[in-house]
């Protein structure tokens, strides 16, 4: 099993991504370059969490 989930990007009107998207290691794999920092499959949401964490 390669652990990879093949779905439509959840925010595809705000991303313009209309094909689907890969979710790896529950990530999605376009996650640098997207700018929907509130979806859950965005590595940088994870990112920012951990850095406002550490703030307060």
């Amino acid at each position: 099993m390669s652990g990879k989930l093949h779905i439509k990007c959840p925010h595809r009107d705000r991303t313009g991504i209309n094909t689907h998207v890969v979710i790896k290691g529950r990530y999605c794999y376009r996650s640098e370059e997207c700018m929907v920092i509130e979806c859950k499959y965005n590595r940088m949401r994870n990112k920012i969490d951990s850095v406002l964490s550490m703030t307060w």
